[in-house]
């Protein structure tokens, strides 16, 4: 109860420049909610499996995931490894294979997730981070809101976009 006070008490003091740096679109989201919410499970199922993980340990995973997918935007391929440790790059490898399937063409309705897409909900994914997160080394507050945010069971997931909701 006290940690959870605060942290809320740590968020009020957020700078407002940060929580409104850059706005996405209601259309971005529903957009990419499909992919939004797989990378977000995949955060909250790599957390499942590496209890010693931290918000900055996500954070390292995301910066070297975009970086990944900037270069892969200027048509080179270079896998950068995220400079935390073993939880970043076992979150890093899972979130990359993801985004692979996601850019894969597919037989679906779906087309394949383009690059310049991939590098959008990376960022997206960075801004969430810094408005439901916390610098402090050992924070897990975005991975508590992150778990709060995502459905454990696949079947009862109804809104895939719940992710957006405040």
């Amino acid at each position: 109860m006290h940690l959870a006070a605060g942290r809320d008490w740590e968020a009020s003091r957020a700078e407002p420049a940060v929580r409104h740096a850059l706005q996405f679109s209601e259309q971005f989201v529903k957009r990419h909610a499909l992919v939004i919410d797989s990378l977000s499970r995949a955060v909250v199922e790599e957390r499942a499996s590496s209890p010693a993980m931290v918000d900055a340990d996500v954070r390292a995973g995301l910066d070297a995931l975009q970086a990944t997918v900037r270069t892969l935007e200027s048509g080179l391929y270079y896998d950068t490894r995220p400079a935390g440790g073993l939880a970043a790059a076992s979150l890093y490898r899972r979130m990359k294979a993801l985004l692979d399937d996601w850019m894969r063409p597919q037989s679906s309705d779906l087309g394949a997730l383009k690059v310049s897409e991939a590098a959008a909900v990376l960022e997206f994914l960075v801004r969430t981070h810094e408005l439901h997160g916390s610098e402090r080394p050992r924070s897990r507050r975005y991975l508590d809101w992150l778990s709060a945010m995502v459905p454990r069971d696949r079947e009862k997931t109804e809104d895939p976009g719940r992710l957006i909701l405040p």
